[in-house]
């Protein structure tokens, strides 16, 4: 048995576990996975559901799955158990990767925090925090290593005129992610909530075992938020009324075999609808 191992990855909780480390099995069960492709499933909870399930979302959003972190009853705990998690990596991993610049490594990360879920430029990182490209890659890599980030790549399908260099990047953690930017306002009172979203949306998928999550997005900047197992595409917007179906002819006529989903906040055509929910599948 020498030299044999097996290495597991455990991520912060996902929106089910946070509920079950609250001790609500009941919601816990109804919203977990796979519910992003039980359609009918999902929304037929959701919607009698949705002033509870509110309430546990803002914090999730917030806060994060840290275990500590949701197990915490206070606020303000929450935030310092936050702020000295990311100190703390911060420090050990700067140390252990021997990173030399730590001021421009501390940059970054925050650099990163405020534009979750947007285009990675490496060189034009490098030149906002005044290092090379390549120690932009490096200072990435070890993000990536420490379960920080996750870069996501394009869905290419061989068009010419999709983006195939620049990856996007998501945190594995709402609340590590918002601990980077001091930023614990409510979620009614922030300018992210788009970000916080699409960002919780990746978290879904990562923390669920999908593998193959990417994105599309062509030159003249036509895009799709994610691509699950070349099979699911997920529209992410904050209400419904900002969903444009026409917008997507190009993909659905390129991929017709690729199911389109849309995936809302809020979907104000209804009553009741607020929390993530797939809409019709056939959009």
């Amino acid at each position: 048995m020498a030299g044999r191992k097996k290495i597991i990855k455990l991520f912060p909780f996902n929106f089910s576990e946070f509920l079950l480390a609250k001790d609500v099995s009941d919601f816990a069960e109804k919203i977990k996975q796979p519910a992003f492709f039980e359609t009918n499933f999902k929304r037929k909870f959701l919607i009698p559901d949705r002033k509870q399930l509110e309430i546990y979302w803002n914090e999730y959003v917030l806060y994060g799955g840290y275990p500590k972190i949701v197990i915490e009853s206070e606020y303000e705990e929450k935030e310092e158990y936050l702020k000295e998690l990311y100190q703390s990596f911060l420090k050990k991993d700067v140390l252990d990767s021997g990173i030399k610049e730590e001021i421009a490594f501390y940059k970054l990360i925050k650099i990163l925090a405020s534009q979750t879920g947007q285009l990675v430029n490496n060189q034009k990182l490098a030149r906002t925090i005044g290092v090379s490209g390549e120690t932009v890659s490096k200072y990435l890599y070890v993000l990536q290593k420490s379960f920080i980030i996750q870069m996501v790549s394009t869905f290419s399908g061989n068009m010419r005129k999709e983006l195939v260099k620049m990856p996007k990047v998501f945190f594995l953690d709402n609340g590590y992610r918002n601990a980077l930017l001091n930023s614990f306002s409510p979620w009614g009172d922030r300018l992210d909530k788009g970000k916080l979203l699409e960002n919780s949306v990746f978290i879904e998928l990562i923390k669920n075992s999908i593998e193959d999550v990417r994105f599309w997005r062509t030159q003249d900047k036509q895009e799709i938020d994610f691509i699950v197992n070349e099979k699911y595409a997920f529209e992410v917007k904050l209400n419904k009324n900002s969903f444009k179906a026409t917008k997507y002819k190009t993909f659905k006529k390129k991929y017709p075999d690729v199911e389109l989903n849309l995936i809302t906040h809020s979907d104000f055509s209804k009553s009741g609808d607020s929390i993530p929910f797939l809409d019709d599948p056939n959009i």
